[in-house]
């Protein structure tokens, strides 16, 4: 005597007997299907209908493309803020500021010099 099988059990069996028949009645590219050798395949449309009232296909992502950009994430151990002022000095040596000034040391002016304290 064969174990009883919960409701979940048949329903599982009958999605996979759905797919595989529908796998398997597959219209070629006449349309015509290569196991009973007909236009419209019954047994094809009937799998469909259980398959579609039983265990609906999820719906797929929009098409469109999304960019994301990745978050900047500190390594262990380091800092944002050692990360910013690392940025900060490579951005200034990069930028012509000979002492750093414009970014860390403030705004700079002509010759690197900080403004307001040049003279006037």
């Amino acid at each position: 005597m064969e174990p009883l099988l919960s409701p979940a059990q048949v329903r599982n069996r009958l999605i996979l007997v759905a797919r595989r028949i529908v796998a398997d009645h597959a219209p070629d590219r006449e349309g015509i299907c290569p196991v009973c050798g007909v236009l419209h395949c019954e047994a094809r449309a009937v799998a469909q209908g259980y398959l579609s009232r039983v265990a609906p296909v999820p719906p797929r992502p929009p098409l469109s493309v999304q960019i994301h950009r990745r978050a900047a994430v500190p390594p262990p151990g380091v800092s944002a803020a050692e990360l910013r002022r690392a940025a900060d000095r490579d951005a200034g040596a990069g930028h012509g500021f000979p002492d750093g000034g414009g970014r860390d040391g403030g705004p700079a002016g002509a010759g690197g010099q900080p403004l307001g304290h040049g003279p006037h």
